[in-house]
């Protein structure tokens, strides 16, 4: 901390949020804004809905089945964005750079803890067949690679 006339300076990191796609289907979701963003079998019968889709597909496709003029104008103002980043670092918070990064990263954890976003991509063949109970009955012999021919030899 460095006092410069009359006040305090410290580092500074201020990471705006990140910017959403605008693309043609959700433009077609703006339009259909009384439709449910997750509906159920029955809705999805109605007429709205279907049109919902069909609108959406039309926005975005040409009749060649290639990007619309409107896909490749969302596509370029998407590229124009910028989130806004703004980082002040100061030499001396630098000097214990694992103290001050521990700061920024416990909070950032903690809230990864409390929402989390998906889950991740496992490969069955990463999985010890004796764990996975659905790489023994799904998967044929022959469709497995050999690391997973290598797992079923060495299995406990």
């Amino acid at each position: 901390m460095i006092k410069n006339h009359g006040q305090k300076e410290y580092m500074r990191v201020k990471i705006g949020p990140y910017k959403n796609w605008i693309g043609p289907y959700q433009i077609a979701d703006m339009i259909f804004f009384w439709c449910e963003k997750h509906p159920d079998e029955k809705l999805m019968e109605r007429w709205d809905y279907k049109l919902q889709d069909k609108f959406g597909d039309w926005l975005a496709n040409d009749k060649n089945g290639d990007d619309s003029r409107l896909t490749k104008f969302c596509q370029w103002f998407e590229s124009k964005r910028k989130r806004k980043i703004k980082v002040k670092i100061d030499n001396y918070d630098t000097w214990s750079m694992d103290h001050t990064l521990a700061y920024i990263i416990v909070p950032m954890l903690k809230q990864l803890h409390e929402t989390k976003h998906g889950a991740p991509f496992v490969d069955l063949c990463s999985v010890w067949m004796n764990l996975s109970k659905c790489a023994r009955t799904v998967i044929p012999m022959e469709s497995l690679c050999s690391r997973c021919i290598i797992n079923l030899y060495y299995m406990p």
